[in-house]
């Protein structure tokens, strides 16, 4: 994808979440489970625009939110996943190794293959 194309999607990307986030939170409340998927895909998009530490709030709030709810696992093992690759990403390898040391066995459901090869591109010492 052509570099200009590819900056309007990740633009149009971060604006969905964004309204996504402000819907919900009016919606639901600033302590919702059902942030936890939107701020999963913020952070994941900070990620892929090279703003990892832009990530970070998101994410951490995402798996605060998901251990702290009655939130589906599978949603709790991406937010932390997304959390240990944008920790690795800004330079936080203590804490993302810790993290993805932890969430790795959860990635192995056929339905985490995405999120998986993401996580294994940024710890590949834990892929097996």
């Amino acid at each position: 994808m052509r570099d200009a194309a590819r900056q309007d999607k990740l633009a149009d990307a971060r604006a969905a979440c964004a309204a996504s986030i402000a819907s919900l939170t009016r919606v639901l409340g600033a302590e919702s489970p059902g942030l936890v998927w939107p701020l999963t895909l913020s952070g994941q998009v900070e990620t892929a625009t090279g703003a990892p530490t832009t990530a970070l709030p998101f994410l951490r709030r995402a798996v605060a939110l998901g251990t702290t709810n009655h939130v589906r696992p599978i949603e709790v093992a991406i937010a932390k996943a997304q959390l240990a690759i944008a920790l690795q990403a800004a330079g936080h390898t203590v804490e993302a190794k810790a993290l993805a040391t932890e969430v790795a066995p959860m990635l192995a459901a056929p339905e985490l293959a995405e999120t998986r090869a993401d996580f294994v591109r940024a710890f590949p010492a834990l892929a097996g």
